[in-house]
């Protein structure tokens, strides 16, 4: 390659995460290597740090030795996944959660096995022994045939499958593999970079804003970045 061949990378990135060492993750087993799942159109920003600097002599010439390797990465715009919960929180168990519904009819259903079941109408607590409740079916009923749920609104609890502990996880090391596009000379051309060590860190933020898809940065520190790579075809 020439030297004075102009080179442009571009913005937007895929990154592989693969495991460094056999694990289990979410009771699938991944073997050393093996990819564990791809964040497609990200972000991502390097930190340079741990500065080290020394000064020589060679054939006259006073030389700086300032050697500086990225020990932060950054990957920015995740999507929330299946995989990627399953990276950053401890699976949890019996877990509830509370839903609520309007009612309007004499008879309605809510979900089948809820419990702390609440009914409120015009702001008033209706009195647990005037409902009827069928486990099995869900159906709620006013014992009394002249009453309906007109202007009712009732807040019950049911277990749900699908939770983890907000407490955050220990991870072991993943390789990070970078995929872009770029030029060279104005011609498409691939880029990869290779990281091959790194802790993604357990420092987690969510922010929930109306009518937008809620996504993440994954932090990770850079184990061994003396032996990345960075390779352009």
């Amino acid at each position: 390659m020439s030297d004075n061949k102009n080179i442009s990378i571009g913005s937007s990135v895929d990154v592989i995460l693969k495991v460094v060492s056999n694990r289990t993750i979410a009771n699938k087993s991944y073997v050393a290597g093996e990819p564990y799942t791809v964040l497609s159109n990200v972000g991502v920003n390097f930190s340079y740090g741990g500065a080290a600097q020394s000064i020589s002599i060679q054939t006259g010439n006073l030389i700086d030795y300032l050697k500086q390797f990225p020990d932060t990465l950054t990957i920015q715009n995740v999507n929330l996944t299946q995989k990627i919960m399953d990276l950053l929180f401890v699976e949890g168990s019996a877990a509830q959660k509370t839903e609520h519904c309007n009612l309007t009819e004499r008879s309605t259903y809510i979900s089948p096995n809820a419990t702390n079941i609440f009914i409120y109408q015009d702001n008033q607590r209706v009195p647990e022994s005037s409902i009827s409740y069928d486990a099995t079916t869900g159906k709620l009923t006013f014992k009394e045939l002249s009453t309906n749920f007109n202007n009712c609104v009732c807040f019950y609890n049911i277990a749900v499958d699908n939770c983890y502990s907000l407490e955050t996880k220990n991870n072991a090391y993943f390789e990070l593999d970078i995929v872009g596009k770029g030029n060279i000379e104005q011609d498409t051309s691939d880029f990869y970079m290779s990281l091959p060590t790194c802790a993604l860190l357990p420092s987690n933020r969510f922010i929930f804003v109306p009518n937008s898809l809620n996504k993440i940065n994954l932090v990770f520190s850079i184990i061994k970045s003396e032996t990345g790579k960075l390779i352009i075809e």
